[in-house]
């Protein structure tokens, strides 16, 4: 497991001379300065409301020692600065408090102060980082977790460029990394550990157990079920499903909230041989169409599928459907942490 946490570093009261050095070191780094312009943002947008004004005023708050505009030479001694070493880009920016309270700024409205301290406070799992992977980058842009485990053993090829959100300089680079470095440039404070392998039932238990929610994106059936075992004794909300053809397949399964029976796991309640271990590749389509639904697939999907192998080399995966699959997942999982709603649930979303 590699853990991708940034270097930070601050000068408060610190002289010029420090600051050079610090400069100098980082010299062949490319350096991105928002610390004036962000800081003469944040404090206008507190400005609409006489609370957030005492806020920014308050003496701990460092925007009420910042000056307004970068014309003092000492905004250096403010703020963080942020070392990527991986990709060799120097940032300097508000505090992270700060930094997520303006850039969260535009779910006001519909997502509290309080509730997007509380999305904010908790480590969510990805496993899988085909579909996955969107999911990964839909919760650091809304301000999700700032803590994240990534797993996926594969790497980036081009077959995956119809519907994920990598590019061609990313072929052949781990997709766990490519993810990471995406996320941090959404917001250097995020923890993010990696895993690039394909994991044994004991690191995955290992990974279930330290998350607060998990994100199955994998293809595993053997493991899925495994995965919920450990969910279900540690009480830990599982999220899951598939975009098939034009329509996506939503699952959650509630362990933290409701005593949910093995025989029901992945909601497949009528059908207790998906709890069976696989054996042919035949018998592992058949338990995902059980799964799944056959009434749930096209015809056109049908037939992709009685002949994987023979005349197509994987499932048929489209963008806009990928899409809506993460955008389910996002929604489920901020339901989950606010409270909103305690039951599991299994929905077909389909554009007809």
């Amino acid at each position: 497991m590699s853990d991708l946490q940034l270097r930070y570093y601050n000068f408060r009261g610190k002289n010029k001379k420090m600051f050079d050095a610090f400069l100098q070191k980082y010299a062949d780094y490319t350096q991105y300065d928002y610390y004036a312009p962000a800081a003469t943002e944040l404090r206008a947008l507190r400005a609409l409301t006489l609370s957030q004004q005492k806020k920014a005023d308050s003496e701990n708050d460092s925007l009420a020692q910042s000056p307004a505009k970068n014309s003092t030479g000492k905004d250096f001694q403010l703020g963080t600065w942020i070392v990527n070493q991986e990709t060799k880009m120097l940032f300097h920016l508000l505090d992270q408090a700060e930094y997520l309270e303006l850039r969260t700024n535009r779910n006001r409205g519909l997502i509290t102060i309080a509730e997007q301290h509380k999305l904010y406070d908790v480590k969510v799992g990805v496993i899988g980082l085909s579909v996955g992977s969107q999911l990964a980058l839909n919760a650091a842009r809304m301000g999700i977790g700032k803590s994240f485990i990534l797993a996926d053993f594969d790497t980036v090829e081009i077959t995956n460029l119809n519907r994920t959100p990598y590019f061609l300089s990313d072929i052949g680079k781990p997709k766990v990394s490519v993810i990471a470095q995406q996320m941090l440039q959404v917001d250097p404070y995020l923890k993010i550990d990696c895993i690039q392998k394909q994991m044994s039932t004991t690191e995955l238990e290992k990974v279930v157990e330290s998350v607060d929610i998990i994100v199955d994106a994998f293809d595993d059936f053997e493991k899925k079920v495994f995965l919920r075992k450990v969910a279900r004794s540690r009480k830990i909300p599982v999220v899951s499903g598939y975009d098939v053809d034009r329509g996506a397949l939503l699952i959650v399964e509630r362990y933290d909230t409701e005593n949910v029976s093995e025989k029901i796991f992945l909601h497949a309640a009528s059908n207790e041989s998906l709890l069976k271990k696989s054996g042919s590749p035949e018998d592992k389509i058949k338990k995902f169409m059980d799964l799944i639904g056959i009434e749930n697939h096209s015809q056109r999907m049908l037939d992709v599928v009685n002949k994987l192998g023979i005349e197509y080399a994987g499932i048929p995966q489209l963008l806009p459907t990928g899409q809506l699959l993460c955008s389910l997942w996002t929604l489920s999982i901020i339901d989950i942490i606010l409270g909103t709603t305690k039951k599991s649930l299994r929905s077909f979303v389909v554009n007809e």
